[in-house]
């Protein structure tokens, strides 16, 4: 009697692909939060705050938060970066696609490809350093605006 040895399935035997879906919805929770806000961005002189919020006219654009504003950008101030985080967005259900389609073919994978490390990778860095553009805007920005 030959029985056969079920397939293991590629996707949950591989540490490397948990990690990669991982990161990648974390990047889709990050781009949603920074696109919806770059979308809802508002100039200070077409803000109406409520009484006892105070908007300071030298910050480029606002959002409001739990009735709040925060300092942020518009699409035209920062077409760059809302770009990144519109990729951002996407690279969670385009992950979550591929994944899915090697899922279900039950290629008998390894471990990623070298083009996967490099684009995953590539994507990493792009976030870490759009992180820290807005991380050094608002602290460089804010400590101009002071003086």
């Amino acid at each position: 009697m030959n029985a056969t040895k079920p397939e293991a399935d590629p996707v949950r035997g591989n540490g490397w692909f948990g990690l990669w879906a991982l990161a990648a919805w974390m990047f889709t929770l990050a781009g949603f939060f920074c696109v919806i806000s770059f979308l809802s961005a508002e100039l200070p002189r077409q803000i109406n705050p409520p009484p006892g919020v105070v908007v300071p006219a030298q910050w480029p654009a606002a959002v409001r938060n739990h009735a709040e504003y925060y300092l942020w950008w518009t699409v035209p101030q920062r077409p760059l970066l809302f770009a990144v985080w519109l990729a951002a967005l996407l690279y969670g259900p385009v992950t979550a696609f591929r994944l899915h389609r090697r899922r279900k073919a039950a290629v008998a994978v390894r471990s990623p490809s070298v083009s996967v490390r490099i684009i995953t990778l590539f994507v990493l860095l792009l976030g870490v350093s759009s992180f820290a553009l807005v991380f050094l805007e608002f602290v460089i920005g804010s400590s101009f605006q002071e003086n």
